[in-house]
């Protein structure tokens, strides 16, 4: 049975991929149970989508080749930078709107 093109966590897909993206954004404060992040792999790499926000419905997502992800490089830096600017954004917005209600 294959799973190429199926949406599937990405901390079974690759558990290297997550634990450094969760690292980078826990330096943020910003929390495993902040997050959703899956992934949807291809013969290439894999999709990489992070959800986070009220209920997770914000969302980004970014393509790494297999290559990248074994030797890490900068575009997931900087992928996991731009997710932790937009969570504390969201974050500290959803937080504003719960305090006004």
């Amino acid at each position: 049975m294959s799973t190429e093109g199926k949406q599937r966590t990405l901390r079974a897909v690759s558990p290297e991929l997550y634990h450094y993206i969760t690292e980078k954004l826990a330096e943020d404060n910003i929390h495993q149970y902040d997050i959703q992040a899956s992934t949807i792999e291809t013969a290439d790499g894999l999709q990489v989508f992070v959800q986070y926000g009220e209920n997770f419905t914000q969302s980004q997502s970014q393509f790494f080749s297999h290559e990248s992800i074994k030797k890490g490089n900068q575009e997931i830096e900087a992928f996991t930078d731009e997710i932790a600017e937009a969570c504390k954004e969201t974050m500290i917005a959803d937080y504003f709107k719960m305090v006004k209600m």
